[in-house]
């Protein structure tokens, strides 16, 4: 590494301040040999990427590089050849010095690669494999932990088969809105809407509830992101990120407990899928979950094993706990022994890397004393024994697992627990469910009161304006009148000047030759019927006038009258409210989230528990301790489909093909009963594609993902496709992902596949700021370099 990357500073510069340093060698290719020296029958050979990469890279082929998934197959099956002999009956001979030698010359030629930068083959890594299992070891990763998730997204984003959050998190899926969670008074309060409220919450040490912007990314993560979706949350360290993720694994955990209470016999969640393997003199049967018991599973990622152990390792201590949380107790024997300390319950497991793994199950399921094997055997009925030598010979004894953890006796005794367990988490979700909706009438009766004294308010000045119209339509009508009067005194006059003008009509000789006398008088009699005739035309229309008035007038006090009567009601019904809202304050006196709240100090309002009091809170603590012991009654309940599925899950944890592609459908429900006893499976991002590599798109529930800041943007790849939802928390202004290569390096790359590097590129860009990118709601905040939009924020320290 030390002669590669100045070679590479030389084509690509790097303008950062503080370069992370290149140490130490990189391996070129590995090859898999057992305690003979032979060449093992699969996954022998292993070549880097980065030893290919590299004379691309210097001759600025950058393009070259999509091509390394096409060359890696090329390349591994002629190297095989190289190394690959055999005996006469057709087994493997040992390698020897020699051929090691050749293989190694021909490999830096095929790729280019100057003697220079490398070293011929100098040391070899031993494994060692638990005896029980027969499969080689997995092989040393030698390339990116990420490069075949990364080529499955290609393929799905080709083929149009995407994910939905694969989706999101490339930015081809946009938010349809986005609200600003620190002015809009609004979108908080829908966030914090009591019916948003899990069912379930984590006592905690104190148990403490949640802070204001914490229950609104709870709230958010669990209700908006039904089917799928992912949660951007930021904040600075001690701002209860952590802590946040525990309520939502509780609050997970409870809605499946939701699920199997609707099973009668916890046998019906599993179904014989019809295929089964011969393990020595006997059969395993593989069994499918119902898929009403799917999407539940949850994986804890990140980027490092600190931020996994942070969340994971801790979760089972009795410091995660509630002091008098002494219900509390999940399988605690095997979890002490797991993690060599004292535990409340099996919630999660560390697993990742195959030496997690392998530690993992021989103390979860084949130890002799405390493993869930011999647990699983005693609930079906099949009494397990311990024979041990004392000083007064060999005694029997049951495993310390089936004792401590009072295993049930046989299947009766499972079911008859069950329907105990199911009964007490009915019970104790009812009243959970209960003061929640009472929380909820609150919140409604409060937006009523503030929607009914907005009506108010827009009715007064409705009333104003029609007192105003009322006003206008009295003066006209009296106007009218006043006018109506005087012209009927003209018509008056009119009609007299008319009746005198006839009696000085000419005579009939006048009339009949039409004299001059005559046509003056019928001249001037004509104007005068005209004259009558428009003024009662007009007369006859300014009482119409008038009519039409004074029906106005009656209608619009008719109006004013009803929007009186309305107001009055409204100003009934807000009383009645007011008071109903008063019962239920002195029956739940936490914080509401009303208008008065947000007229309070920042820092009061970001301190402060929503709308939950202590005995509301404690509630919802105890619906979570009751969901655990259901959880651990349904495993006995269904301990022979659970210890058969498990029994196949744990030779290989599913990395390695069953035999058929039958078989190998079911692994993701091998897992699945895994996360109905563990509930949380912890993992670094670098272990995902291989632990799950026989694992499809969208098969487990949730990815909460640690310290996301520090993850580079395609590390989360593989985890975000095979999960539905996903809680992406981290501060991305803290530690940035390290990025060993040039910056002009990876800014070239970018540009050559034709990516945006202000995105995309770490370390600027991150797991985190894709997310937060992703999310509907976020906050934002003044910089001295200017403003910064992010995911959910959190404000308040708690340490």
């Amino acid at each position: 590494m030390e002669a590669v990357i100045p070679a590479l500073l030389m084509v690509y510069t790097d303008s950062r301040v503080e370069r992370p340093h290149a140490r130490g060698e990189a391996v070129l290719a590995t090859i898999m040999v057992d305690r003979d020296g032979r060449p093992v029958e699969s996954e022998a050979i292993s070549i880097s990427s980065f030893g290919w990469a590299v004379p691309i890279a210097l001759d600025g082929r950058l393009r070259d590089l999509g091509q390394w998934q096409q060359e890696e197959k090329i390349l591994s099956e002629k190297l095989k050849a190289k190394i690959l002999t055999s005996d006469k009956d057709g087994k493997p001979l040992p390698l020897t010095q020699q051929r090691l030698q050749n293989a190694y010359e021909w490999l830096i030629q095929a790729i280019g690669l100057s003697p220079h930068f490398a070293k011929p083959p100098a040391f070899a890594v031993r494994s060692y494999q638990y005896f029980i299992l027969q499969d080689p070891p997995e092989s040393i990763l030698l390339n990116s932990f990420f490069l075949d998730d990364l080529a499955t997204a290609r393929t799905l984003v080709i083929s149009g088969k995407s994910t939905p959050n694969l989706q999101r998190y490339l930015g081809t899926a946009k938010p349809q809105y986005r609200r600003n969670l620190m002015k809009d008074n609004e979108a908080l309060s829908d966030a914090l809407e009591p019916q948003k409220f899990p069912l379930g919450s984590w006592p905690g040490n104190g148990r403490y509830p949640l802070a204001l912007l914490q229950q609104c990314a709870v709230n958010l993560g669990l209700h908006d992101l039904k089917t799928d979706g992912i949660l951007g949350v930021n904040g600075p360290p001690g701002t209860g990120k952590t802590t946040l993720l525990r309520d939502v694994i509780a609050a997970v955990v409870t809605d499946r407990a939701e699920i199997l209470c609707t099973y009668d016999k916890p046998e019906n969640a599993f179904v014989h899928s019809g295929q089964k393997l011969k393990k020595g003199n006997s059969f395993i049967h593989l069994y499918r979950l119902d898929n009403k018991v799917k999407g539940y599973e949850m994986i804890v990622a990140s980027s490092n094993n600190k931020a996994v152990e942070n969340v994971s390792a801790e979760l089972p201590t009795m410091e995660a706990i509630a002091e008098d949380a002494d219900g509390l107790r999940y399988f605690k024997t095997v979890s002490d022994a797991l993690l060599e300390c004292d535990t409340w319950g099996m919630i999660a497991a560390v697993l990742g890397n195959s030496k997690n793994r392998n530690d993992f199950r021989q103390t979860f399921w084949w130890n002799e004393d405390v493993g869930l094997q011999k647990y699983l055997q005693h609930a079906c009925g099949n009494l397990q024994l311990i024979t041990e030598k004392t000083e007064a010979g060999t005694k029997q004894r049951p495993p310390r697992i089936i004792t401590n953890e009072d295993a049930p006796e046989g299947y009766d005794d499972a079911l008859r627990r069950w329907e105990i367990a199911r009964q007490h988490f009915r019970k104790v979700a009812a009243s959970s469910k209960m003061a929640l909706a009472n929380l909820e009438k609150v919140y409604n009766l409060l937006k009523s009161i503030r929607q009914k004294q907005d009506m108010i308010s827009g009715l007064v000045i409705k009333i104003e304006t029609m007192h105003q119209i009322l006003a206008q339509l009295t003066e006209d009508y009296l106007n009218a009148i006043s006018v109506c009067e005087s012209l009927k005194q003209n018509v008056d006059e009119l009609d007299l000047k008319r009746l005198a003008s006839l009696k000085k009509r000419p005579g009939v000789l006048n009339r009949l030759f039409r004299t001059r006398i005559y046509r003056s008088w019928n001249e001037a009699y004509g104007i005068l019927l005209k004259n009558i005739a428009s003024e009662r035309a007009r007369l006859s229309q300014l009482l119409a006038n008038i009519e039409a008035k004074k029906s106005e007038h009656v209608r619009v006090n008719g109006e004013v009258q009803k929007i009186q009567a309305l107001v009055t009601e409204l100003t009934e019904s807000i009383k009645c409210e007011r008071s109903t809202c008063k019962d239920l304050t002195r029956q739940y006196p936490g914080t509401f989230i009303s208008e008065e709240f947000f007229d309070q100090r920042h820092q009061e309002k970001q301190k402060s528990v929503p709308w939950l009091d202590a005995i509301s809170a404690r509630l919802r603590n105890d619906v979570f301790e009751a969901a655990m012991a259901l959880h651990k009654a349904f495993v006995d309940g269904a301990a022979k489909q659970i210890r058969h599925n498990l029994n196949i899950l744990m030779d290989s944890f599913g990395t390695r093909s069953l035999g058929s592609a039958e078989k190998d459908a079911l692994i993701p429900d091998l897992w699945s009963t895994l996360f109905l006893l563990v509930p949380v499976i912890s993992t670094t991002f670098a272990s995902v594609s291989r632990m799950f590599n026989k694992v499809g798109p969208e098969a487990f529930g949730w990815l909460l993902v640690d310290e996301a800041g520090q993850a580079l943007p395609q590390a989360a790849i593989g985890a975000l496709v095979r999960t539905q939802r996903a809680i992406v928390v981290g501060d991305p202004i803290q530690i940035k992902p390290v990025v060993v290569l040039p910056e002009k390096l990876t800014e070239a790359l970018c540009m050559q596949f034709g990516i945006n590097p202000m995105t995309y590129n770490a370390p600027g860009a991150s797991a985190q700021t894709l997310a937060d990118s992703a999310t509907e709601y976020y906050g934002e905040f003044e910089t001295k370099f200017g403003t910064r939009e992010v995911g959910v924020p959190l404000l308040v320290h708690r340490r």
